[in-house]
């Protein structure tokens, strides 16, 4: 069975969703924490990986790092290596010298920004890759004049360090409401 999840935000209505789902066979699975932030100054980024804005050139290597690092498959590898250079993406990428170690991407529309599809490849982690394309993605925000910004991860939960929960935190978001999903038992 293809693996879905059903996503239930904390004031969805009606009350009597959560009952309707568990009957349809569903199962509560680790939910979206949400975050948001104002207009705060940048963390000091201290990784060694350089980071810049990438265009449609870099597209098959940021869908590559992506794929890999939230088991998308190939199928979604083409469709994601169009994103650099879509109106409202900004996508960018850390390197170690020319080789591509992480990707991340900011949609910004009518002084909001939204942060997403954050991977960095298994052999350049532990270098700040995340932090500093965080900081990046902050200051290329406030450049753009946003006054709000937004971003999501897995929830914290026992036994699960969560790398991305901490390095949000750390980037000056605070926590704003977890969004519950629900999807089929694991097989």
């Amino acid at each position: 069975m293809a693996r879905y999840f059903i996503q239930r935000h904390p004031e969805a209505e009606p009350a009597e969703m959560v009952g309707w789902l568990l009957d349809a066979g569903l199962e509560k699975a680790r939910g979206w924490q949400k975050f948001q932030r104002g207009r705060e100054a940048p963390p000091h980024s201290t990784s060694d990986l350089r980071v810049e804005e990438i265009g449609p050139d870099h597209g098959d290597a940021f869908a590559s790092i992506l794929c890999a690092a939230f088991d998308l498959g190939d199928l979604a590898e083409p469709w994601l290596a169009k994103l650099p250079g879509h109106a409202g993406w900004h996508v960018f990428m850390c390197f170690d010298g020319d080789q591509p170690a992480g990707t991340a991407t900011l949609f910004v529309k009518d002084g909001l920004a939204w942060f997403d599809f954050a991977a960095t490849a298994p052999a350049f982690r532990r270098r700040g890759s995340q932090g500093a394309l965080l900081a990046a993605r902050i200051k290329a925000a406030l450049d753009h004049g946003c006054h709000a910004m937004f971003t999501c991860t897995g929830e914290e939960v026992p036994g699960d360090p969560q790398h991305s929960f901490k390095n949000i935190l750390k980037a000056g978001f605070t926590e704003a409401y977890v969004r519950e999903n629900y999807a089929p038992p694991k097989v």
